[in-house]
C-alpha cells in the first residue's frame, strides 16, 4: 500500500504525469490494471481495516484509528486466512488501526505501527528513509522464508502522505517544475459544496497546502517526490524475486488506501465523498 496516493500520479495512468514511474508500470503492462478502483472510506484507518478484512466499517466497525478488528472480522481476513492455509506472512510499516497481541501473532515476521510511524528508521545501525527500510525489510523477509512455504507479505509506505518527506537523493528534484493549479480551484467551484463540506477538515487542509501559490508548489512537488521512492522500491523488489526465482510465481498487487486533493473544488487531504479522495 502507498498512502493518500492518487491515480494519475503514475506514468502509467498520465502521459504528462511530471515523473516517470516504469518499475510500477510495468506492474500495469504485465498484469491487470482495475480502473475503476474505489475504496470504502478515505480515512486512513477504516480503510485499511476494510481492505485487510474484505468487510465494509458498517461490518467490521473500525471507526477509529486505534480500534482493532474484532476477533470474528479478523478470523475472515486475509491474514487469518492465509495463516491457516499454511502461509508465512510479513507486515511491515503504518498498520493504521489497532491490533491485538493475538491478531499480531498470525504474522510470522512483524514490524508496524498503529499510526503513522516515523520517516526514518534505525535499522541495523543506518538511518534509512521508509521506502528505502521497507525494501531491506522485504529482503530480510525473503531470506527468512523457510525451504518453499508459500507466503505472503504487505508492505505498507508512508509516501506520499503529509507526514512522510521525500528521500534525501529525490528532495527538490521537482522544485523548479511548473506546476499549475487545477480548473476547479475556484471560489465558484467550492461554493457550490454543501456548508458542512466548505467548513470541514478539506477547507482546512485547503489552506494550509493550497492557500498560496508557494504553498502548492512545495505540496505539490513533494508529494510527486515522494512517489520517486516507491518507485525505486518496487523496482529493487522486484529485482530480488527474480535473483532468486520467484518472479514467475509471485503475484503483486499495487494499491493505496485512498487518494487525496489537489486543490479541487478549493478541497485539501481526503475523508471526502469525491472521486479524487476515493478512487
Amino acid at each position: 500500500y502507498t498512502d493518500d496516493q492518487r491515480t494519475e500520479t503514475l506514468s502509467c495512468y498520465d502521459d504528462n504525469c511530471p515523473i516517470e514511474t516504469p518499475n510500477i508500470d510495468r506492474l500495469a503492462t504485465e498484469g491487470i490494471r482495475f480502473n475503476q478502483g474505489f475504496v470504502v472510506s478515505p480515512i486512513c484507518g477504516v480503510s485499511r481495516a476494510c481492505l485487510l478484512s474484505g468487510q465494509y466499517m458498517s461490518h467490521h466497525q473500525v471507526k477509529r484509528f486505534q480500534k482493532p478488528l474484532p476477533e470474528e472480522s479478523f478470523a475472515q481476513s486475509y491474514p487469518a486466512q492465509l495463516s491457516n492455509a499454511g502461509y508465512y506472512l510479513g507486515l511491515f510499516g503504518k498498520h493504521g488501526f489497532g491490533i491485538t497481541k493475538e491478531q499480531e501473532d498470525c504474522f510470522d515476521f512483524y514490524h508496524a505501527t498503529t499510526s503513522q510511524g516515523p520517516a526514518f528508521r534505525i535499522y541495523k545501525g543506518d538511518t534509512l528513509h521508509d521506502a528505502a527500510w521497507l525494501t531491506q525489510m522485504t529482503h530480510d523477509f525473503l531470506d527468512s522464508v523457510p525451504g518453499d512455504q508459500p507466503f505472503c507479505i504487505q508492505l505498507n509506505y508512508k509516501e506520499p502522505h503529509p507526514t512522510s518527506v521525500p528521500a534525501p537523493e529525490d528532495d527538490g528534484k521537482l522544485a523548479d517544475y511548473p506546476f499549475t493549479r487545477v480548473i476547479t480551484d475556484t471560489p465558484e467551484e467550492h461554493a457550490k459544496l454543501p456548508k458542512f463540506v466548505q467548513t470541514g477538515y478539506g477547507n482546512r487542509s485547503y489552506n494550509t497546502m493550497f492557500g498560496n501559490d508557494e504553498k502548492m508548489q512545495t505540496y505539490v512537488s513533494h508529494y510527486y517526490e515522494k512517489i520517486m521512492s516507491v518507485e525505486r522500491s518496487i523496482g529493487e523488489i522486484a529485482k530480488m524475486l527474480e535473483e532468486k526465482k520467484l518472479d514467475k510465481n509471485t503475484v503483486i498487487i499495487y494499491l493505496s488506501d485512498h487518494g487525496t486533493h489537489f486543490g479541487e473544488k478549493q478541497l485539501g487531504a481526503k475523508w471526502s465523498p469525491y472521486e479524487q479522495s476515493l478512487r
